[in-house]
């Protein structure tokens, strides 16, 4: 099995974010939690995800089963996690398994970062979103509902920060 690294994706890092404006250690933060550092070669199904992006239109043009393509958009891909039915949504036509490739992946998540950076208020609620959408919400205590992934994504972004 290949495994890739975060190392090996700097430069689509620095590309992806030069192209969509983002902060190129915010896309390293998420690859850390996200994937581990890189992994791309190990999409996850997230069973209970039930958000699909036109999955008739994508079974019918790739010559696939309903059941493949909804499968397929319930599960998250490459070294940032993207969700097929996310990768659709940001413009992505081919095959999805072709999201285990790095450059791939990474243009897809950073277009969708971008996308969720227009409509958030600061980047915690931006990194809350990413993880949970853009109808992520606070809890009573003023705290996301995905707090511990903002926690782990914080932590990794500032010593990321700390190395410049």
């Amino acid at each position: 099995m290949r495994v890739s690294t975060e190392a090996q994706h700097d430069e689509i890092i620095i590309r992806a974010a030069e192209t969509f404006r983002l902060d190129a250690n915010l896309l390293r933060a998420l690859m850390a939690i996200e994937s581990s550092g890189g992994e791309c070669y190990k999409p996850r199904l997230e069973p209970s995800y039930n958000y699909l992006y036109h999955p008739d239109i994508y079974c019918d043009k790739l010559g696939i089963t309903r059941a493949t393509e909804d499968c397929l958009q319930r599960m998250s891909w490459g070294p940032l996690q993207i969700m097929g039915a996310v990768a659709r949504e940001m413009g992505f036509e081919s095959d999805i398994p072709m999201l285990t490739h790095p450059d791939i992946a990474i243009f897809y998540a950073s277009k969708y970062l971008r996308y969720l950076s227009d409509r958030c208020d600061d980047e915690e609620h931006l990194i809350a979103a990413y993880n949970g959408g853009l109808g992520v919400s606070k809890t009573v205590g003023g705290m996301w509902r995905n707090q511990t992934y903002v926690d782990k994504v914080y932590r990794e972004l500032r010593r990321l920060r700390a190395l410049k």
